[in-house]
């Protein structure tokens, strides 16, 4: 007959068991540069891998986008919110080259 702590060392060996496969799916962390204005067409470029690789929602890609922006190109962003009542990907810089 199993004892109580030899239960809980089976349940911890198969939660760590369970979470292999899990671990081998990591996508690093990924030190985007802020857009300076100064390569749009690469920034840009780059963006869209990082979307790619985080599956990221196309209603998520400006907002997220706007985060890795310097001062002078957000205050742009919210110029170009204020104008804009729905901004989509294409508009903030994808198809439209809009930056």
């Amino acid at each position: 007959m199993k004892n109580h702590d030899e239960d809980k060392r089976n349940i911890n060996y198969d939660f760590k068991d369970s979470n292999v496969g899990l671990k081998s799916h990591h996508i690093p962390k990924i030190d985007m540069r802020k857009f300076d204005a100064k390569d749009p067409v690469t920034w840009i470029l780059q963006m869209e891998q990082y979307f790619d690789l985080h599956d990221v929602k196309p209603s998520q890609k400006v907002h997220i986008a706007s985060l890795y922006l310097e001062p002078n190109q957000f205050v742009w962003y919210i110029w170009l919110c204020s104008h804009k009542p729905f901004i989509t990907w294409s508009i903030f810089g994808g198809n439209d080259n809009a930056l």
